[in-house]
């Protein structure tokens, strides 16, 4: 959450001068600037030394564009199959083409290179601690998707008074038979009393959505 509104309080100081002039509710704004300060300065107070240090790690990768390209290349490509050799020379690949991402800490970027020349030799050892500390990193945004780990994550959470949306995590949906798929999926979620919100993406239940035929995408939709 902290996170989130410095980067709405960037963006407010960025458009600042220009928003001030053009808009007659001046006092509105400056209001909204003051109270979103305010709100960033306790958030700032509230994050543990394990918060801030993932907040810094955050900062540099939104600031490195090359960093979030190998990012997106090691999830996207590295971790599809399930022949853990073929993870490893995957991800191998890519870091010795594209370079160790620079947002990733000392100790993390000393994993790497132990992977690189010893890991990726016992990947039946290695890919799954790899898998295990994307995935513990992970765990603040990404929660298993398990009934049994679910449910439990959501009763730990109501009870601490904490409403939660879920949004299932969808790779690209290729073809209708997936769609009807992921349709009964949110149609589950609906009926179970334990889950209150969910995001439904619409372009996960119909496979066809195009922009040029928009009319007939909504009607179908």
């Amino acid at each position: 959450m902290a996170f989130i509104f410095l980067t709405k309080r960037v963006c407010l100081l960025h458009y600042k001068s220009s928003i001030m002039k053009s808009n007659p509710n001046k006092e509105i704004i400056r209001e909204a600037i003051v109270l979103a300060t305010k709100w960033q300065e306790r958030a700032n107070e509230l994050l543990t030394s394990e918060e801030r240090g993932i907040q810094e790690q955050m900062v540099r990768l939104l600031t490195n564009p090359q960093d979030k390209v190998i990012l997106t290349k090691m999830i996207d490509q590295s971790f599809r199959s399930e022949n853990t050799h073929r993870v490893a020379d995957q991800i191998n690949y890519l870091l010795r083409n594209s370079g160790v991402p620079e947002f990733f800490s000392s100790v993390e970027k000393l994993l790497v290179q132990m992977f690189l020349s010893i890991g990726r030799h016992i990947p039946n050892l290695a890919v799954p601690k790899m898998i295990d500390k994307m995935r513990h990193d992970s765990s603040r945004a990404i929660i298993p998707g398990e009934a049994d780990l679910l449910h439990e994550h959501l009763r730990k959470r109501k009870q601490q008074g904490v409403r939660m949306n879920i949004n299932h995590l969808v790779e690209a949906v290729l073809g209708e038979a997936e769609a009807t798929y992921r349709l009964e999926t949110y149609i589950q979620d609906l009926q179970n009393p334990e889950i209150e919100y969910i995001s439904v993406k619409i372009s996960t239940i119909y496979s066809q959505i195009h922009a040029l035929a928009f009319e007939h995408t909504i009607s179908i939709l």
